[in-house]
């Protein structure tokens, strides 16, 4: 039986992403010294039901990544400051506690081999993300990096998902994906309807700067597109 320390998370976590989380709860402060002691890796979930962390009720989603510990930063009142990177995909398959923190039955979840058509799908979305993250850039008036994206279909995918600028449960549902191929085909939808509407905006921006009233239409598309979330559907 394969167990795992979960910590639930208002955001979704890819395997091969980096993030940094401030552990301040005792509770999964006790959790962080475990692992470290085991030399072992915990799981991140998004919350389904309930707040993050603080919330001992709270229900995180089925399937989640695996954590590993690359740095540990000690912090004034037994705080800690974690450096994580994503590693498998796993299935919860039953909680077996909840205190002092969530551990659960997990399955880990095999990536089955891409199709011969993901090699095609990478290299579309590579030719499309550099227009997406200088629009993204451009609205945010910001400084963005193109993400390196990889031949290999399987990291491709999750970079591009970590890279799509959507909702948590959009990012849930790719994380969900079984193939790469499925995932990428998503994202291709996702990236071309977001870059899309990015052009939409830049385009009435363009026009308000030259003095030109915005229809009542482009007002609208303005208020639901310019926060770029973007739903798989």
């Amino acid at each position: 039986m394969n167990t795992l320390r979960l910590f639930p998370l208002g955001s979704v976590f890819f395997p091969g992403a980096a993030m940094n989380i401030h552990v301040f709860e005792e509770r999964y402060r006790r959790m962080v010294r475990e692992c470290i002691e085991d030399d072992a890796r915990f799981g991140i979930a998004l919350v389904r039901e309930g707040a993050e962390v603080s919330d001992p009720s709270c229900s995180p989603h089925s399937i989640g990544t695996e954590a590993r510990i690359m740095r540990c930063d000690p912090l004034p009142e037994g705080r800690f400051l974690l450096d994580v990177r994503g590693e498998r995909r796993f299935s919860i398959v039953r909680l077996l506690s909840r205190e002092p923190y969530l551990l659960a039955e997990v399955e880990y979840l095999a990536e089955p081999p891409p199709t011969a058509a993901a090699g095609e799908l990478v290299a579309r979305a590579r030719a499309g993300l550099p227009a997406y993250v200088d629009l993204l850039a451009k609205m945010a008036n910001v400084q963005l990096d193109m993400p390196d994206l990889p031949d290999d279909p399987v990291v491709a995918s999750y970079v591009i998902a970590q890279t799509l600028q959507t909702n948590d449960a959009a990012k849930q549902r790719l994380l969900e994906v079984s193939r790469a191929d499925e995932r990428l085909r998503a994202e291709l939808a996702v990236l071309q309807r977001a870059t899309a509407a990015l052009e939409r905006i830049a385009a009435q921006r363009e026009s308000a700067a030259r003095g030109e009233p915005a229809t009542s239409g482009e007002r609208k598309d303005q208020e639901r597109l310019f926060g770029v979330y973007f739903s798989l559907n």
